[in-house]
């Protein structure tokens, strides 16, 4: 299996079905703006305001999210300066935020309430493709320098400097709305003989695409413990709004090294969002390859009570 071929370092990668050989191919410089964090509750999002997350006793060294079942999806706009934009979305697989050496080392004048965050995102809103998205939330106050390279963003209410920066992106096709079952997305930290993180997509069965992140936590492999997968709005805070009747089952795949299934957690981390809600979610699915969580969202007009299922490996 091509999982198994060693992957290139630092660089954008490739491979196709039957091909069991990687392809390097020229990165591209990632989105200029920003998969924001949440900050406080956020809006009538996905579950009105939270999400499901796999959340483990352990820590996950990678992550894999994807869509187990799509029905009534036609359509998906993001409004921009009060135009409909179609087929713009982001595919988000989101750690918690959680404590990290790389405060201090990055030099926040605060690293004690100073966390951090990472994002493995495929992005439809140009430039498209698969990124890694690091953050710095809190990394000090007020008129904080952040590390060289890295950009700023000034939370005024909580007069706090969050930084961010990305990774390079590999560039990837733009897959309608309507072909969301063919998406799977993979995250994963640096651990055992991995010297870097790195992102995935995989399109069907025939095409994968990598790209190594610049492991700007090197402790994610010992702090990550809660998985957020979803679709969201591609950037800055925007939702994805579906066409009526729509509904998604999505399946959270998590690695902790334990066959035991993870917990469900009920938070959400990224500001972006959909118009579907938590509803209840059948109890049967066909078993992955890793523990994992499995939850519905809809917004059809019958709502049920929210559940999420869970099953080990």
């Amino acid at each position: 299996m091509i999982q198994q071929v060693p992957k290139p370092e630092n660089a954008c990668a490739t491979a196709s079905y039957p091909e069991l050989r990687w392809r390097e191919i020229f990165c591209a410089k990632p989105p200029n703006n920003p998969l924001l964090p949440a900050r406080g509750m956020r809006g009538a999002t996905v579950g009105d305001g939270t999400d499901f997350t796999a959340v483990v006793t352990g820590h996950v060294s990678f992550a894999e999210g994807e869509f187990q079942d799509v029905t009534g999806v036609k359509s998906e706009y993001v409004l921009k300066r009060k135009h409909h934009i179609a087929n713009v979305y982001s595919l988000q697989l989101n750690t918690q935020f959680f404590s990290t050496v790389s405060c201090a080392n990055l030099g926040s004048p605060d690293p004690q309430n100073c966390v951090g965050w990472e994002q493995f995102a495929y992005d439809t809103g140009p430039p498209v493709g698969l990124f890694i998205e690091y953050w710095l939330a809190d990394f000090g106050p007020g008129g904080t320098k952040c590390p060289s390279g890295w950009h700023k963003l000034f939370a005024k209410t909580q007069n706090e400097v969050d930084c961010w920066i990305n990774s390079a992106l590999i560039p990837t096709p733009v897959v309608p709305i309507t072909s969301l079952e063919k998406l799977r997305l993979l995250g994963a930290a640096a651990y055992a003989s991995k010297s870097q993180d790195f992102a995935e997509l995989i399109d069907g069965y025939s095409s994968i695409y990598y790209v190594a992140g610049q492991n700007w936590f090197p402790d994610l492999d010992t702090q990550w413990q809660t998985a957020e997968f979803n679709i969201f709005g591609d950037c800055c805070g925007d939702q994805a709004t579906f066409n009526a009747g729509s509904t998604i089952d999505v399946r959270t795949e998590v690695d902790s090294g334990a066959t035991k299934a993870p917990t469900c957690g009920s938070q959400g981390f990224t500001a972006e969002s959909n118009n579907l809600f938590l509803t209840k979610t059948p109890v049967k699915w066909p078993q992955a390859q890793y523990p994992s969580i499995i939850f519905t969202e809809t917004n059809n007009t019958k709502r049920a009570k929210a559940s999420c299922a869970t099953e080990g490996s």
